[in-house]
């Protein structure tokens, strides 16, 4: 079945017609650049809706004056009748500039189940370059991550979940935000415009440090593991336990024994960046710990002050920790 069959529906809609606006005059227009909305029409089913897609590509090809260039076009089905968000459409389609369908979406936003896409209803494949569709703005960006396939949502909605329209999205890391993000399916397009050689170079250089950060995170950790756990024996600790980050800007957890002063033991906690980036600094700290002179800066250790517990009768953990 064609995935924008139009489906019926008891439901009294109208279908408002869209056109996104390029506003930028100037070159290059990558990484970002501004467009406008506007509506242009209403009409009371699809096929006047897109009478008037043609109608606005044709006046705009026909204009004889200068103005913005016309980005794309988008249908979008509103209930009438009752309170109607601009987000709670009934279904939604996409044209480009020439009035051709690029993609729709046939399912209510707020109560409609998302039955993932076939192969050919997805327009990219990850590492492809793309324009993102912004509040205002359109901005170069690199597929990282695809809609979920029809099996897949098969198998979630069989749990008792279900997908919805949200989950209808691409995972886009664009040149402005350098991170990766879900972006409606609807709102990702193919570049219309020349991407400089340097432009291209840099984001795709974000695409390969994006799939290859796991693997160097985790052999940087494991590295900063050892590293910890060898200045710790070498002044003669006892290393009960380290714990490495479990996600990025988490904590290594150090558990060690026979530190002077702290005769049950230090729960010392310290930020993964802190150890990637001034090792030197916490070897100095470890060194004035164990009462040795130590040349050049260090961290002071802190205590953390545990916050106070969410339901009462709830005992505060007594063994203290310490950050540095």
């Amino acid at each position: 079945m064609d995935s924008c069959t139009v489906h019926t529906t008891r439901v009294i809609s109208v279908f408002d017609v869209w056109a996104v606006y390029d506003r930028n005059w100037r070159k290059p227009h990558y990484p970002s650049y501004m467009v406008r909305q506007e509506k242009v029409g209403s009409a009371l089913d699809l096929e006047g809706a897109e009478r008037i897609v043609r109608e606005t590509v044709r006046f705009q090809a026909e204009a004889a004056f200068g103005g913005d260039r016309l980005h794309s076009l988008r249908i979008v089905e509103i209930p009438l009748g009752g309170y109607a968000p601009e987000w709670q459409t009934l279904s939604e389609y996409v044209y480009d500039h020439e009035g051709d369908r690029l993609d729709c979406r046939t399912i209510p936003c707020e109560d409609g189940v998302f039955s993932g896409r076939t192969p050919g209803e997805i327009r990219f494949r990850e590492g492809d370059l793309c324009e993102v569709l912004k509040e205002g703005r359109v901005v170069l960006g690199c597929i990282t991550g695809l809609p979920p396939s029809v099996e897949r949502c098969a198998k979630v909605n069989g749990t008792g979940a279900a997908m919805d329209s949200s989950d209808d999205c691409y995972y886009v890391l664009t040149s402005q935000d350098a991170y990766t993000e879900p972006t409606d399916a609807l709102r990702v397009f193919k570049p219309r415009y020349k991407i400089a050689l340097r432009t291209e170079r840099r984001i795709l250089q974000a695409y390969n440090d994006y799939r290859t950060f796991p693997i160097r995170m985790s052999i940087a950790d494991t590295a900063a593991w050892a590293r910890l756990k060898g200045a710790a024996e070498e002044l003669g600790w006892v290393v009960r336990r380290i714990e490495t980050p479990r996600w990025k800007d988490d904590t290594f957890k150090l558990m060690l024994d026979g530190v002077p002063g702290f005769p049950d033991g230090l729960d010392l906690q310290v930020m993964q960046k802190t150890v990637w980036q001034h090792m030197d600094r916490i070897l100095v700290s470890f060194r004035r710990l164990a009462g040795l002179p130590a040349e050049g800066r260090g961290y002071r250790l802190k205590r953390i002050v545990p916050p106070p517990p969410l339901v009462k009768g709830i005992p505060v953990p007594e063994d203290p920790m310490y950050r540095l």
